[in-house]
């Protein structure tokens, strides 16, 4: 340990590996019992250690290895090569549960800003940060074969302000914060579908995977995610980002006025996804099923409009309560399980018109 190299790598792997795996049993050993001093690192051995005990890594789990190994790569950059490693790793989250994810997530992008660099492949929401815009890569194959998605602060500023955005509050300075801040893993599981049908709330994302379903379009076989973003405010912000990168995407919300009393957010919504200004108007004040090629109005109120749109539906819905409670979203979770298809009724008629919108967006 009289070696300035050693103990300076022995220092930086014990911080590194003590802060990296301090949610695990686990923990890293290094052994410099037997080395060449012409090359320090012939010899090394580590050994991962339990409670002072030596073990072998293949007692160890997948995931497990993979974060001993990230934080030894962490360790031995920083003590002797600087930014001069670079570390491509496929699919971290291979083997890690949720939690996990998130966790070694926010490690690594630590261990970034301390000068590492990372190339990763991933499939987990975890592992996007929007604050890093410009790092993200979304990989697609077309008929003409795989094709890179990249964009910055200012092409998401100008893709908003063409799509109705306030130009006075939208900038590149601004909207790369705006949108890191506003975003969540769920709705960061909109970059890995094929499709997206952003929706206001919990009932509409709980149950119309149902009803499509039952209509003939099942969303988790076509890739299809259903989000919502809490909110009629919220559907224009999601649509811009999402369409800026390619993704097809579909707008889903009712006109009840109670939380959007001068339709301003309605209204940004429809702005954004290219209704002329003359045609929103009207839109605001439909009290029925309104499906086009880009989006769905529910009516004068998702629930209201079902009950008129299904003969069983208050049936089922006060059965469902009477069990169940009266949580909105699983009462609408509920009757929707329960209704039976019939291409008969109204209900039935204008979802499948809604699922074949959908499957040719």
């Amino acid at each position: 340990m009289e070696v300035p190299e050693f103990s300076e790598f022995n220092a930086n792997m014990s911080a590194i590996a003590g802060e990296v795996i301090k949610n695990m049993t686990y923990g890293l050993e290094l052994d410099f019992s037997a080395y060449d001093p012409s090359n320090y690192f012939r010899s090394l051995r580590v050994h991962p250690s339990e409670a002072g005990e030596t073990r072998n890594f293949e007692e160890l789990g997948t995931g497990q290895q993979q974060i001993l190994a990230l934080s030894f790569a962490h360790a031995y950059s920083k003590s002797f090569l600087g930014e001069n490693l670079l570390l491509i790793i496929d699919e971290p989250e291979t083997h890690l549960h949720p939690l996990a994810q998130k966790w070694l997530a926010r490690t690594m992008f630590q261990m970034a800003s301390d000068g590492l660099q990372l190339i990763i492949t991933t499939h987990s929401p975890h592992f996007i940060n929007l604050e890093f815009l410009e790092g993200l890569n979304l990989i697609r194959k077309d008929e003409e074969g795989t094709i890179s998605i990249s964009q910055n602060g200012r092409s998401l500023a100008e893709h908003c302000i063409a799509t109705g955005s306030d130009r006075r509050r939208t900038s590149h300075e601004t909207v790369i914060p705006f949108y890191a801040n506003h975003s969540t893993p769920h709705i960061l599981n909109g970059f890995f579908a094929n499709k997206i049908i952003l929706v206001e709330g919990q009932t509409e994302e709980l149950a119309l995977p149902i009803y499509l379903k039952k209509a003939g379009y099942d969303t988790l076989k076509e890739g299809t995610e259903i989000i919502s973003v809490s909110g009629k405010g919220d559907l224009a912000k999601w649509w811009r980002i999402f369409t800026l990168y390619g993704i097809p995407t579909f707008v889903c919300f009712d006109n009840d006025d109670s939380s959007d009393g001068d339709g301003n957010r309605r209204k940004d919504a429809l702005k954004a996804i290219g209704i002329p200004e003359d045609e929103i108007g009207e839109l605001l004040t439909i009290e029925d099923w309104n499906i086009s090629d880009r989006y769905c109005v529910f009516g004068e109120d998702f629930e209201v409009t079902m009950r008129n749109s299904f003969q069983n539906y208050s049936y089922l819905e006060e059965a469902a309560k009477t069990e169940l409670g009266n949580s909105k979203h699983i009462i609408a979770k509920t009757v929707a399980n329960r209704l039976e298809y019939d291409e008969n009724e109204a209900g039935w008629q204008y979802l499948d018109e809604l699922a074949e919108k959908i499957k040719s967006l």
